[in-house]
């Protein structure tokens, strides 16, 4: 891979990453951590909520990973949301119109 290539991608992740944030964040949802990593930590704060989440996502048709205690403390469960420079606008916004979706379903 050329240098401009990869720059390119870090580039598009960047961006991916700060248009993620900010979609989420006006939808109404909170992060566990405030990070420019690619993996990024969905607060939600309730084991069986979080375990449904993740389900509902992934009938969606998309993958998250859940975490709860003992990884993390009670009351502090997250789904984590890996974001892609290969990711297009269309993918994160289908990923945030269906966390909105399934959000409201289990209650939160």
């Amino acid at each position: 891979m050329s240098q401009s290539a990869g720059q390119e991608l870090l580039r598009n992740l960047r961006q991916n990453i700060t248009w993620f944030k900010q979609a989420m964040k006006e939808a109404g949802f909170s992060f566990a951590a405030e990070s420019d990593h690619p993996i990024q930590p969905w607060f939600i704060g309730d084991t069986q909520k979080t375990k449904q989440l993740k389900q509902e996502l992934y009938d969606r048709g998309f993958l998250v990973t859940n975490i709860n205690f003992p990884v993390v403390p009670k009351g502090k469960d997250e789904l984590r949301v890996q974001i892609s420079a290969t990711h297009t606008q269309e993918d994160l916004e289908a990923f945030v119109s269906a966390a909105k979706e399934a959000a409201a379903k289990v209650g939160l």
